[in-house]
């Protein structure tokens, strides 16, 4: 498994990544409203998320299996975690922690340790974070409809 940036020409390949996992594993837990306000703000490049990527405010990694893209992390130009998706057949190998951990590295090069890592875990993704090391920070929210928890990470 290779982890390197997503370049724009893979960004549909990205984006139907994002939507096809979404739907397999996340969607469940949102509401038909949620569902709709994600796949129209985060699964396309014309999308506010797609423009944040475009824009350089929201980096892309991939972990390539071969030439397949198997799983996908993005940074804010903060420094938190705003997606992560591994495509289904790929699960339980380890590939989120790879790209977690990719996405770590980076983060380090313009921020020193201690410092914190956020994000917003949907209900399927908080065994794997809390795995990872992160802890939740507040209750379950909603907002449009699509469920999360915030979690943090300190890094020392």
């Amino acid at each position: 498994m290779n982890i390197k940036r997503i370049e724009p020409m893979e960004y549909n390949i990205m984006f139907d990544l994002i939507r096809r996992v979404f739907m397999d594993c996340v969607q469940k837990e949102y509401t038909e409203e949620g569902t709709s306000y994600f796949i129209e703000n985060f699964c396309t490049p014309d999308s506010a998320y797609g423009k944040k990527i475009e824009s350089g405010q929201e980096t892309a990694f991939g972990a390539y299996d071969e030439d397949h893209l198997a799983g996908v992390i993005t940074v804010s130009e903060h420094g938190n975690i705003s997606c992560a998706f591994v495509e289904k057949a790929y699960h339980r190998q380890g590939i989120g922690r790879m790209l977690f951990l990719h996405a770590k590295d980076f983060i380090e090069k313009d921020h020193t340790p201690p410092y914190v890592i956020k994000l917003n875990a949907s209900p399927y993704a908080i065994p794997f974070y809390e795995a990872l090391g992160f802890r939740k920070t507040d209750d379950q929210a909603e907002y449009h409809g699509m469920v999360y928890t915030p979690m943090a990470l300190r890094v020392q």
